[in-house]
C-alpha cells in the first residue's frame, strides 16, 4: 500500500503544477517533467509491488516494460499506448534543453499521460479497496 500511496501522493503534486506557466520560465517547465518522471517511476514501483503480492514471480517484472506486460493482462492497464510512449521517451532528456521538445512533452504530459495516471491511480485504488474488504 505504501508504493501506492507513494505513486498518488506524486501524482497529485503533478496534477497540481501549473502547466501553462510562461514557457521563459524553463527551470519550471523542466520541474514538471521531473515531477512527471518521478510520478512515472513511482507508479511502476507501486505496480511492480502489487504484482509481487500477487505471486509475480520476479523474473516477470524485472523491467519496466515486464511490468506493463503484466499490469495490462491483470486490467490495471486498460489502454497500453501512453504507457509505451512514456516507456520509450523516459531515457530521452533532450526536451530539457530544446524548447520546442520541452513543450511538445508537457503537452503530452497534460493531456496523455496524466489521464493514463489518472486510470492507474482508480484501478489501484480499487484493487487495494477490495484488499482491505476482504
Amino acid at each position: 500500500m505504501q508504493d501506492y500511496e507513494s505513486f498518488s501522493l506524486r501524482l497529485k503534486t503533478l496534477k497540481s503544477m501549473d502547466f501553462d506557466r510562461d514557457i521563459s520560465e524553463a527551470s519550471y517547465r523542466s520541474h514538471i517533467i521531473s515531477q512527471y518522471n518521478v510520478t512515472l517511476t513511482t507508479a511502476s514501483q507501486a505496480l511492480r509491488t502489487l504484482l509481487k503480492k500477487q505471486g509475480t514471480r520476479p523474473e516477470q517484472i524485472a523491467t519496466p516494460q515486464e511490468v506493463l506486460i503484466q499490469a495490462r493482462m491483470k486490467g490495471y492497464i486498460k489502454d497500453s499506448g501512453p504507457w509505451v510512449a512514456m516507456l520509450q521517451d523516459k531515457k530521452m532528456n533532450t526536451f530539457f534543453w530544446d524548447e520546442t521538445k520541452r513543450e511538445e512533452r508537457i503537452e503530452e504530459i497534460r493531456k496523455i499521460f496524466i489521464p493514463a495516471f489518472d486510470e492507474l491511480e482508480e484501478a489501484l485504488e480499487e484493487e487495494y479497496a477490495s484488499r482491505t474488504s476482504q
